[in-house]
């Protein structure tokens, strides 16, 4: 599968929250570096699944809001993140910024831009591929699949995955309906509601002995992706 290689353009420094029309800015942390001073959680809840995920989605949040206020210069208290109907994230006080986000074994993924985007990746894990193609895959999809790696099933899902998330619909509509562009083992992007949405599909090796496969997905061609890695620093004390 032709993608990019994060962790060959990981950049720590020199980041900027200006953000030009058709570039894209991608942040990545772990989520457990954020300040236990904003994890507070129930104590009866420590040690249960669900308080881990509970704590994992309020670290996002907590992340999402700070570089939101960042990017718009305005204060958290004045930061007001609503949902569509189909409850996808969007800022009705300025609609000409979209984001996303992911995240998957303990690592996240934010994507900013001035047009629709949607992020998606996926921890590399031993997972019934076959099984959930056939449920939510085209044939040709399925097809593809016969005579490829396990990876490319996580190329596939996160290519349709982000694609639904950039067009706001969201995966309950059906990745049935997000059809992947394949030409010589490369995803091109993904077709779907008459609409063609771009795809840059990525890896990343980390230092936790995991693979993260993902992909983003835009309306506009990018002319520039800015990688911002920081995974070795907390977000909140840039």
């Amino acid at each position: 599968m032709n993608c990019v290689d994060f962790s060959l353009l990981s950049i720590k420094d020199n980041f900027s929250f200006q953000l030009p029309e058709k570039e894209i800015h991608i942040w990545l942390t772990y989520l457990n570096t954020c300040s236990g001073n904003h994890l507070k959680i129930d104590s009866e809840k420590r040690d249960s699944n669900f308080s881990l995920f509970e704590s994992r989605v309020h670290s996002s949040q907590i992340y999402l809001r700070f570089l939101l206020s960042h990017y718009l210069e305005i204060s958290l208290e004045r930061l007001i993140i609503n949902k569509t109907e189909r409850g996808k994230p969007i800022l009705l006080s300025h609609p000409k910024i979209s984001f996303s986000i992911a995240h998957s074994g303990g690592l996240l993924a934010l994507a900013f831009a001035r047009h629709p985007i949607g992020i998606d990746l996926e921890h590399v894990r031993p997972v019934r591929g076959g099984a959930i193609a056939k449920k939510f895959f085209t044939l040709e999809e399925i097809k593809f699949l016969s005579v490829s790696s396990e990876e490319d099933f996580f190329y596939l899902w996160t290519a349709k995955e982000a694609a639904l998330k950039a067009d706001g619909c969201g995966i309950t509509e059906g990745l049935r309906q997000a059809v992947t562009k394949i030409e010589e083992h490369s995803i091109l992007g993904v077709d779907l509601h008459g609409r063609s949405i771009s795809i840059a599909p990525w890896f990343l090796k980390t230092t936790l002995k995991k693979h993260f496969i993902g992909s983003l997905a835009s309306f506009v061609s990018p002319s520039l992706i800015r990688w911002y890695d920081c995974r070795s620093a907390d977000i909140l004390s840039l």
